[in-house]
């Protein structure tokens, strides 16, 4: 028995071990997209990718050890952005690197690999004994730590779920009214606009003379959307997300539409993300929502969808390209039909749209034309930044004044704040959304000046 493993571990399977440690390296990061269909079909892919490479090998360089050259091909596949960063960050920034000269150099470093190893021939056993078990015990590793990190992750869930428990049975403080929150994303508070960019900021005139309330000082405890947008959806902020691919799990899993849907809410969705068993609307690769997207991410294969097709996946222009350009608009009109239907349902409606303004990229008008806008410096950022502001501001008031939201209530927030290193290096704007609520009721405000966090927003609405 210890001969044939011997004698197995002296064949170049660690070419194959590559492929199947990547795959395991990638499902570490997101246990909960494990999909054996997507698995079987990336390793097949994959063997056949090692058989075509190995095959255009032997034909063209006449000599039989491929190993060494398919391993470095494959790495750089597999690892082609961060091997770019480095690259660039080995030479600045502000070199432009001709991808072919990258693949140009792997290639002969791969060949001069290859023909060493086959020039010395008694010492292939060796080497191959050398990687095959460095891959082994590579996956033993990462297979604990996928353990390690469901039980973590799981501890969490059942704590969220413990949360879920305890606020079960609260009913919501305006039953029966319509509930629609608007989140623009990366939408700092008024005092930092002016005090960080100079700009007075002419919302929260407008809304308060519709009869909003404004939440002067109200902070996230994240500065990333995902994180951001957990701890209000699952009424929660004490158990911090460890990742973002646990903070999606969580907010696919959150709380609050639960509650709402208890007590006869109906709850859309108008966003990026799966939040309580609603679907997004649209994908965005930078959050991993099948672990396809996942597989793909950092690779050769990431790189060739973004630049060369535009086709490979549904909305792959939105995907890797123009990702508020249409985006936004797409929000804005799914927002006014709903709004326009919900005046003939029976049920109120908790009403979720989450817009990418003024997060980057930013864009300008030039007629009815949007243009992109170029950032060249620190100027141009604070610029693009303030009047990507502005025109999210005319959005929401013509929207406003549609009075398709009347006698609804209101909210209208940020979900974290403005994220530049320019600005300061522990900033505290990070962590400073806008926020503005409208209760279609009088109150005298004593509820509102008790909520600190944005995460508490919904708790406010629940009946205390």
């Amino acid at each position: 028995m210890i001969r044939k493993i011997k004698k197995i571990l002296e064949k170049p399977i660690y070419v194959y071990l590559l492929g199947i440690s990547y795959v395991v390296y990638k499902l570490s990061f997101d246990i909960y997209s494990f999909d054996v269909g997507i698995i079987c079909l990336f390793l097949f892919a994959f063997l056949v990718g090692t058989a075509l490479v190995q095959f255009i090998f032997k034909r063209v360089f006449r000599f039989a050890y491929s190993a060494p050259f398919v391993c470095i091909c494959w790495l750089l596949f597999f690892f082609y952005y961060p091997i770019v960063g480095q690259i660039h960050a080995l030479l600045g920034h502000n070199i432009v690197i001709k991808h072919k000269w990258i693949w140009i150099l792997a290639i002969a470093v791969g060949l001069c690999f290859s023909y060493i190893s086959f020039c010395a021939k008694r010492h292939n056993a060796t080497i191959n004994r050398f990687f095959n078990s460095f891959f082994l015990i590579l996956l033993l590793i990462i297979s604990a730590d996928i353990s390690k990190t469901y039980i973590t992750a799981e501890s969490r869930l059942r704590q969220q779920y413990q949360n879920y428990k305890e606020i079960t049975g609260k009913q919501v403080r305006t039953k029966g009214k319509d509930i629609v929150w608007i989140l623009m994303d990366e939408y700092t508070s008024s005092y930092y606009l002016k005090e960080k960019l100079n700009y007075n900021n002419p919302l929260d005139t407008f809304l308060q003379r519709r009869g909003f309330d404004l939440f002067q000082n109200i902070e996230s405890r994240y500065d990333a959307t995902l994180f951001s947008l957990n701890s209000i959806y699952n009424m929660d902020d004490t158990v911090s997300p460890y990742s973002f691919v646990y903070a999606t799990h969580s907010l696919r899993h959150s709380v609050f539409p639960k509650i709402l849907s208890s007590n006869g809410y109906r709850f859309k969705n108008i966003s990026l993300f799966d939040i309580g068993g609603c679907n997004r609307i649209k994908t965005r690769i930078d959050y991993y929502h099948s672990l396809l997207f996942k597989l793909l991410e950092g690779t050769m294969g990431e790189f060739i969808l973004v630049n060369w097709s535009a086709t490979a996946f549904s909305d792959a222009k939105y995907l890797f390209k123009d990702l508020s350009i249409d985006y936004n608009d797409y929000v804005l009109q799914e927002l006014k039909n709903n709004l326009q239907a919900d005046t003939i349902r029976r049920e109120p409606t908790f009403l979720y749209a989450h817009f990418l303004i003024p997060h980057v990229p930013y864009y300008t008008f030039d007629g009815n034309k949007k243009i992109l806008r170029k950032i060249k410096n620190v100027d141009s950022i604070k610029t693009a930044y303030v009047d990507y502001v502005d025109l999210g501001n005319k959005m929401l008031m013509k929207l406003l004044d549609t009075h398709l939201l009347d006698g609804k209530v209101i909210i209208i927030s940020g979900d974290h704040g403005i994220r530049y290193d320019f600005l300061g290096n522990v900033p505290p704007h990070l962590k400073f959304p806008f926020a503005a609520i409208y209760l279609p009721y009088e109150h005298d405000g004593t509820d509102l000046k008790s909520i600190k966090y944005i995460s508490q927003l919904p708790a406010f609405l629940l009946q205390q």
